[in-house]
């Protein structure tokens, strides 16, 4: 007892009795030991530390007074203004969402109050998020915790160049005649309020969820309790029935022209499809027609390369042939003009003997 009246008066008295002197393993506000598992030591992010009891109080008294201004170091002389969400995290994981809760509450009226952002619920059964817009504008917003885009509006999503109005008009036109003659099989108006009504068991008295609107036999529409009317329905019944016909006549045209025009765009797709195709086709016609025509004309550069080549070719063996002939000619002329030289001075040699 005289631990949390301690703890009180230091988080409202405007200098909270906290002792930088203790050891680590106590507490600086209530000087017990936190050595225990039940009451672990919390070293903050500004490095000051006290005992997970004591700051999970401070929590405590900011959740119950709902001002987040209590929620801050209790040293006085830390220059921190707040405690972190991640300490807020290791105190206690509950007390952080309430904080959350109450931090998003202030938001909301802080906008509501300055008219420049508004903050909307995301409409997802499965999600909690909540996001801004533009006040007084009609946005298509993207939630941040399931991803999904609404209107800032009408919490829906539908094309920016409709109105919520035409939207939420063409949503009632599409209702199909299936459900409007399961709902004319099932269901009666009430005779006050109009109100569609479905019986699902129990006598034929039937009393609509309004509370100004009375009791009526569903069978006629009458206000009698019977457990069996042979009475004929009244005119309110009968012009429900009439205008659920009518409703049925027109979506079963709506459903047929939508079908009409279903088998319609269905019909110009496949053409567009097979206009695209017979495009494709003929691209690729015309793409091997090109290679082939360039496979062409590279094989006949190739060719008329090749016979250059072998022209040079045939032509340097021509020249090197001659040239080997001329020098092989050249060479029987030396070897005669020796031989002719040698004979000629055994000519003179035997001469110059018989002289």
């Amino acid at each position: 007892m005289y631990k949390y009246l301690l703890l009180s008066l230091t988080i409202m008295a405007s200098a909270p009795i906290y002792s930088a002197d203790r050891s680590e393993s106590e507490c600086p506000i209530c000087y017990d030991m936190m050595e225990d598992a039940t009451n672990r030591r919390i070293e903050l992010s500004c490095g000051h530390a006290s005992c997970q009891e004591c700051l999970t109080r401070i929590l405590q008294l900011a959740v119950t007074e709902k001002n987040l201004a209590l929620v801050k170091c209790p040293d006085p002389d830390c220059k921190s203004t707040t405690i972190e969400r991640a300490d807020i995290r290791k105190i206690s994981n509950e007390l952080k969402m309430k904080l959350d809760e109450i931090a998003l509450s202030n938001l909301l009226d802080t906008s509501n109050l300055h008219g420049s952002e508004s903050v909307r619920q995301c409409p997802s059964l499965d999600c909690a998020s909540r996001f801004t817009y533009k006040a007084g504008g009609i946005e298509i917003v993207r939630c941040p915790g399931c991803n999904v885009e609404y209107c800032s509006n009408c919490l829906v999503k539908h094309p920016e160049d409709v109105t919520c109005e035409e939207h939420e008009a063409g949503q009632r036109a599409t209702v199909d005649s299936r459900t409007l003659k399961t709902k004319m099989e099932t269901t009666k108006p009430c005779p006050t309020c109009e109100t569609a009504i479905e019986k699902i068991d129990g006598c034929l008295a039937v009393k609509c969820l309004n509370g100004n609107c009375l009791e009526f036999c569903f069978h006629c529409g009458r206000g009698h309790h019977l457990f069996v009317c042979n009475e004929e329905p009244t005119e309110k019944f009968v012009a429900y029935v009439q205008k659920l016909r009518e409703q049925i006549e027109q979506a079963e045209r709506q459903e047929g022209e939508a079908e009409q025009q279903r088998q319609r765009e269905e019909a110009e797709q496949r053409q567009r499809q097979e206009e695209q195709e017979a495009q494709e086709r003929r691209e690729a016609e015309e793409r091997r027609r090109e290679q082939e025509a360039q496979q062409r004309r590279e094989a006949e550069e190739r060719r008329r390369e090749q016979e250059a080549q072998q022209r040079r070719e045939a032509e340097e063996r021509r020249q090197e042939q001659e040239a080997q002939e001329r020098r092989e000619a050249e060479e029987r002329q030396r070897q005669q003009r020796e031989d002719d030289e040698e004979l000629a001075f055994q000519l003179q040699l035997q001469a110059r003997f018989f002289d």
